[in-house]
């Protein structure tokens, strides 16, 4: 996938105004996550594959605390049925 590709899809993604991974309020914006190899791996992405993922925030959630983040990341495990790694090297079923 090509930068403009990507762009496209989070332009289209942006448009849906899906709920908040987090609370499920409504959203007016998204974000993307590109899971590093070892979130990558966990979520069952072939070796030398990319994903980004896109997700929905709303307003209620600090968009500059790293907390906001971890926990849509935790959110985006529970979702794809991946286990979330706890520690490096380290996964939870």
């Amino acid at each position: 996938m090509n930068t403009e590709e990507i762009i496209a899809v989070i332009e289209r993604e942006r448009a849906t105004l899906a709920p908040c991974i987090l609370c499920g309020a409504p959203t007016r914006g998204c974000g993307v996550w590109q899971p590093g190899p070892l979130d990558a791996e966990l979520l069952g992405q072939p070796p030398g594959k990319y994903r980004w993922i896109v997700y929905h925030l709303c307003d209620g959630h600090d968009l500059k605390d790293t907390a906001t983040f971890a926990a849509a990341e935790r959110a985006i495990f529970a979702k794809l049925g991946g286990a979330y790694p706890t520690a490096p090297g380290k996964a939870t079923a």
